[in-house]
């Protein structure tokens, strides 16, 4: 057991494991911006922390929304209706790219907003 605020807690508990993995990998967050069929109305957009130096987060965040499209891409009509689909292929997508461009495992959250008709 361990102190985690005024808590003890399992040293293995989850959100313990979160927080080493954020200090250790860093994180990526992604908000979509999509219409009720799963098509992209506003480019990604992508924030990376700690997954490269301070001054070439937005490169690298840059660098990382090019991998967005290409995940979407392989989606069928009614996976991309599907927000846990699409935050699915593009959380892949996204961990895959940060392991082959920075060698990192970054926790990815990604944020799906609809607008317009068929939201879901």
């Amino acid at each position: 057991l361990g102190l985690d605020g005024g808590r003890l807690v399992p040293l293995d508990s989850a959100h313990l494991n979160a927080r080493r993995r954020l200090g250790e990998q860093g994180m990526v967050a992604a908000t979509l911006v999509l219409d009720g069929r799963g098509r992209e109305i506003a480019p990604p957009k992508i924030t990376a922390r700690g997954l490269v130096p301070g001054d070439e987060e937005d490169e690298a965040a840059d660098e990382l929304a090019g991998s967005v499209p290409h995940a979407l891409g392989r989606l069928n009509a009614a996976q991309r209706r599907d927000d846990e689909a699409v935050g699915n292929a593009v959380r892949t997508a996204l961990q895959r790219r940060s392991r082959r461009a920075y060698g990192r495992r970054p926790l990815v959250e990604v944020h799906v907003v609809r607008i317009g008709e068929g939201q879901t």
